[in-house]
């Protein structure tokens, strides 16, 4: 694997960490009675993730 492909997948996870750390705090704020962003909430990159077979 090149040096490039290994950063690339590298910034995917980081993305997806990033986007779980927004959810997780999404979450939180919801149990703690705080739920005025739960609108904002975009779908996961898995539920928009298109897929050919």
């Amino acid at each position: 694997m090149s040096y490039r492909m290994e950063i690339d997948a590298l910034n995917a996870l980081v993305k997806e960490q990033q986007r779980t750390n927004e959810l997780l705090e999404i979450i939180v704020k919801q149990t703690r009675g705080e739920d005025d962003e739960h609108e904002n909430v975009k779908p996961t990159r898995s539920a928009t993730r298109k897929t050919s077979k």
